[in-house]
């Protein structure tokens, strides 16, 4: 029963995606500020409800 709602849950759950591509850009301290940020939402929002977080830098990514 469980993995059937995980399989539901992967087909229906909003995703919310981060593109870091600008990390580089990025003074050490903002990117800690990002981290904690992020971390926050993780805590209140993601947790709470049903959502998925990916956090990416497309320049990692093959064109």
């Amino acid at each position: 029963m469980r993995a059937e709602q995980l399989r539901r849950d992967v087909e229906i759950v909003p995703k919310v995606v981060l593109d870091l591509e600008f990390s580089d850009l990025m003074m050490p301290n903002e990117i800690h500020s990002l981290v904690q940020q992020l971390m926050e939402v993780a805590d209140h929002v993601l947790l709470c409800s049903k959502r998925e977080m990916c956090i990416t830098n497309s320049s990692l990514v093959d064109h």
